[in-house]
């Protein structure tokens, strides 16, 4: 039996009119499942809270760690926080872990989540007037540091001839642990590369003793992010500025025995100059499946915001994406300036960048999402960008992660002029690449294709229900006009009428609703 349905949305268009008209779905906008307005503040110390970094772990619970200030000193924090944006209780003390190092301060700048669900994080501490390189790690269920770690749960590693320092941390598929930063080499900071085992000593098999040091030249070079490819493939991003030149991004790549891979770039080793008279630092990588590494840089240059680029697996500027590889956005005046300390890759390709904009006295969370080609996607908060305030004088994000439903998580801080505080935003963004197949509660499955579509939606059933209603709502969960004929377990939806976007599909019967999918439609 075949019969049509019409879902209508009126609305008032122009005075004394009224007509269906297309809806413009919102990606980017705050979830209200997360905490009630989709943004989470939490204040642990005296004086000074700051969230660097952010990971899931399989339960779906939110674990970040940075700084906080003590009576004296900083120290280390890691904090778990329930998919609501709660504090998780069974966690550490209340959902937070403290963890003081050395004789002075301690400050973590990332984190990696091992396979059993275990906390790795990685930063500085001083040890008698000495910094260091150091990390520790948390028992994945308790929070409680891991004494089969290091000392007690904690590692702290010279490297070079005086200070160094960790930051960024990532987990070989073979379980060994690579932590990046920066160390001194007589009067220079070179790029630091140490790989520890499972126990957090460093592997003899690695570089020398498990160190590798690599200079781009004389200056100052800082790895500040790592990307593991494979076992034998290790990604760095950083930034070199050569004594009285100005900074470029530079990017390595190391094979797994620590030696750099002459097959990336120039002998392994790869600088971005691009900016003339500017700096430009390289803050965050991430490698696509299809092997393109894209980093987030900032710099100094006001018409340059939220800089994605994106290169070919061999260092390569990629042509396709941006200027020349370049993407990027001007978010305001001159005086205002936007800054990426951030950056993941959707499914479909997608980029997103995150970190500060500024305005005026102002500065606020931000987040510009581009087209697989570089182009700014209009369709993602306000023309492509989102800016989200805490009622401070000055919000930014340090760290970014796509959860499994699609939806995007940010860490920083918040600080209101006298304190700063732990600061997390979540924004609806669902993320389709390909068929959706979708498992209800009543052991019904619907499959959706094409999705991304243009005009035609098609749903496959696997039995039919009775009297279906069909319906596809914006982000914000406004109904949209569509027409669709349902053929048994066929049925086809007529999108003609909704503006590009992302929505939701509900296919509801006599019981109410039994199945949902994101639908993302394209022009």
């Amino acid at each position: 039996m075949k019969y049509s349905a019409m879902t209508l949305m009126p609305l008032l268009c122009s005075f004394f009119v009224v007509s269906a008209c297309p809806l413009r779905a919102q990606d980017g906008v705050l979830d209200p499942t997360f905490d009630g307005d989709g943004r989470v503040t939490t204040t642990l110390g005296v004086f000074d809270d700051v969230a660097q970094a952010i990971g899931l772990q399989e339960d779906g619970k939110i674990v970040v760690a940075g700084k906080t200030y003590l009576v004296d000193r900083y120290a280390f924090f890691v904090a778990r926080y329930l998919p609501n944006g709660t504090l998780d209780p069974s966690f550490g003390l209340d959902g937070v872990t403290v963890t003081p190092i050395g004789t002075g301060n301690a400050l973590a700048h990332s984190l990696a989540i091992q396979p059993n669900g275990a906390i790795v994080v990685c930063g500085v501490s001083t040890v008698d007037g000495r910094e260091m390189m150091s990390l520790a790690r948390y028992v994945a269920k308790t929070g409680q540091l891991d004494p089969s770690f290091g000392d007690g749960g904690i590692v702290v590693t010279p490297v070079g001839s005086g200070w160094s320092s960790g930051r960024g941390v990532a987990i070989q598929p073979n379980g060994t642990i690579v932590a990046v930063g920066y160390a001194q080499v007589g009067s220079d900071a070179h790029f630091a590369i140490v790989r520890y085992d499972r126990f957090g000593v460093p592997d003899p098999t690695f570089g020398e003793a498990g160190v590798v040091t690599t200079s781009f030249g004389p200056g100052t070079d800082i790895a500040n992010a790592v990307y593991v490819i494979n076992d034998d493939a290790i990604l760095v991003v950083g930034t070199s500025e050569p004594n009285g030149v100005n900074a470029d991004a530079v990017l390595a790549r190391y094979k797994g025995s620590g030696a750099l891979d002459g097959a990336f770039g120039v002998n392994g080793m790869k600088r971005i100059e691009r900016t003339g008279t500017f700096d430009e630092y390289g803050n965050a990588v991430v490698v696509t499946p299809e092997g393109s590494i894209v980093i987030a840089t900032s710099s100094n240059n006001r018409f340059e915001d939220l800089v994605a680029i994106r290169l070919a697996p061999d260092g390569t500027p990629d042509p396709g994406f941006g200027l020349g590889g370049v993407a990027s956005t001007d978010i305001g005046p001159i005086v205002e300036v936007g800054e990426a300390s951030s950056v993941f890759v959707q499914p479909d390709g997608k980029v997103v960048t995150s970190g500060l904009r500024t305005s005026g006295s102002e500065v606020s969370f931000g987040l510009v999402r581009y087209n697989i080609n570089g182009t700014i996607d209009e369709t993602f908060g306000d023309s492509g960008t989102i800016t989200t305030r805490f009622g401070s004088s000055s919000d930014e994000i340090f760290a970014s992660i796509l959860q499994p439903d699609g939806k995007i998580l940010v860490a920083g801080g918040s600080h209101d002029g006298t304190q700063s505080r732990i600061a997390l935003a979540r924004y609806n963004n669902p993320s389709v690449s390909g068929p959706s197949t979708v498992h209800d509660s009543h052991e019904r499955t619907i499959v959706v294709s094409p999705n991304p579509a243009t005009t035609l939606v098609k749903v496959q059933l696997n039995s039919p229900l009775a009297n279906p209603e069909i319906k596809l709502l914006d982000l914000m969960g406004e109904r949209g006009q569509v027409h669709t004929t349902i053929d048994g377990v066929l049925v086809t939806v007529n999108t003609t009428n909704l503006a590009p976007g992302t929505y939701l599909l509900h296919i509801a019967d006599a019981d109410g609703i039994v199945a949902t999918s994101p639908v993302v439609i394209v022009r």
